[in-house]
């Protein structure tokens, strides 16, 4: 039985870490700490889809605007951090890249003010939403996202949304008493690399997609990204091509 008063410690101690991260960026500007919060969001998000749905998923507008606006800053900032891994000299781009991250640092504090109470009474709302849950309708919730990334095809065709499914598994399966995890025989571990493969093979396909839309003419780097991007896509498919030989498969009998 995952109980409801686990259930609603694990929310409170993931709600409590995001807002603890969100006032730590408004107050430095760190971008690990924008990260953090976006983590916390995601965790949260997934421990409500699978124990709530979608009562739960009508509610969180005042979250997800602040969780857009604060990706909007993380994807600057990444594609920064990869342009100088890169030794890309347009200091023009990252200029302007900088200036995203300035100017939607300051409107996430600003939304960040402007949303508090709103945060306030969605915490009240969805805490006192949660309920018992049988160890019988957990399995099942979990058996079902797994499902839908059993066929090699099905994470290949939507590396994104995947990429999505996977991660949201992995953070509730933080949230189940060692009884119930037990039972799934998940294997986290494979879970995980194939998750950050699908990352590392995203950030890629953004900065190339950047340096496009920018029409800059360093196509020798274009090329040499595009080649980093096809290398990523190969690892991807040859790990979800393992799902089935992998424990993961475990999780779908019984």
């Amino acid at each position: 039985m995952l109980k409801k008063q686990r259930q609603k410690k694990h929310f409170q101690a993931e709600w409590q870490s995001m807002l603890a991260y969100q006032a730590a960026f408004c107050r430095t500007r760190k971008p690990e700490a924008l990260h953090r919060f976006r983590v916390q969001v995601k965790k949260t998000k997934a421990q409500l889809h699978f124990l709530q749905g979608d009562v739960a998923s009508g509610a969180i507008s005042p979250l997800q605007i602040l969780f857009k606006q604060a990706g909007r800053v993380r994807s600057a900032h990444i594609r920064v951090q990869l342009m100088r891994q890169y030794q890309m000299t347009n200091e023009d781009l990252i200029a302007k890249l900088e200036q995203i991250v300035e100017d939607g640092s300051q409107q996430f504090q600003i939304q960040s003010d402007n949303s508090a109470e709103a945060l306030r009474r969605l915490y009240k709302r969805l805490n006192s939403a949660f309920s018992d849950k049988s160890d019988k309708s957990v399995l099942q919730l979990c058996r079902k996202r797994l499902k839908r990334l059993a066929r090699p095809d099905q994470i290949i065709t939507n590396l994104h949304k995947a990429r999505k499914q996977i991660k949201e598994l992995l953070y509730f399966h933080d949230v189940l008493p060692s009884s119930i995890a037990g039972k799934l025989h998940l294997n986290t571990t494979y879970l995980r690399q194939l998750e950050e493969a699908i990352g590392k093979w995203h950030d890629i396909v953004s900065l190339i997609q950047l340096l496009e839309s920018e029409d800059l003419a360093d196509l020798d780097m274009i090329a040499r990204l595009g080649r980093r991007r096809r290398r990523l896509f190969v690892s991807i498919h040859g790990l979800s091509g393992q799902f089935a030989d992998s424990a993961v498969y475990q999780a779908l009998g019984d």
